[in-house]
């Protein structure tokens, strides 16, 4: 679907020959390194969520053919409040179980490392970056925290009388879907085109949710 839109939009684009931003992803570099010119490191066809992936470099390079201005921004894993986790976003997820008092539940061993970012501090970044053709930045938060961590810190935060539980992989999910042990963006170039600072901490984020 990502692709057949591309190609529809593509040539409105050409035509109109404005500025145009495109939101890529993270999961593009796979299982990284995460600095924009670092080679991706996209998983095998077996693995069902490297489609995704694979349609948003795709169309990276669609728009890097075509003639008009453009820059391409890579999320991480941006959160904010009202957020929903229907499609398995996990912090939405933990914070909705521990406000109904569930278990928050935790897939594989919890080791995996993330980050998360503030919705505001990644729309102030897109607003800014969006000045700048031709370029391409991640933008996320780079304060890891592992998943069993943040459950934990959730509980703590929200004052919840929920616990931990650990569900492995298998009984969970089918052998094609796949996993990141850790993620964590290079804000290396963000950092010096626009003296990017998240102003949002992981606490921060959590408890504004909340």
């Amino acid at each position: 679907n990502n692709i057949a839109l591309s190609n529809k939009l593509i040539p409105l684009f050409k035509q109109a020959k404005r500025h145009v931003v495109f939101a890529s992803t993270s999961e593009i570099y796979g299982n990284g390194p995460f600095n924009e010119e670092d080679p991706a490191s996209i998983g095998p066809s077996s693995k069902l969520r490297w489609g995704y992936a694979t349609s948003k470099l795709m169309t990276e390079f669609m728009i890097r053919a075509s003639n008009f201005p453009f820059t391409l921004v890579r999320f991480f894993n941006v959160v904010g409040p009202g957020q929903l986790g229907d499609y398995g976003m996990v912090l939405p997820r933990f914070i909705e179980a521990a406000k109904q008092g569930d278990n928050l539940i935790v897939y594989g061993d919890g080791n995996q490392i993330r980050s998360f970012c503030h919705i505001e501090d990644a729309t102030d970044a897109l607003i800014r970056v969006s000045k700048i053709n031709g370029e391409l930045f991640n933008i996320g938060n780079d304060e890891p925290t592992s998943i069993i961590d943040l459950a934990n810190k959730v509980i703590e935060l929200s004052g919840s009388s929920s616990s931990v539980e650990i569900v492995p992989y298998e009984k969970a999910f089918s052998k094609n879907h796949g996993d990141i042990n850790r993620r964590i963006p290079d804000l290396t170039k963000i950092r010096s085109a626009i003296e990017y600072v998240p102003r949002y901490s992981l606490d921060d984020i959590i408890k504004d949710m909340l």
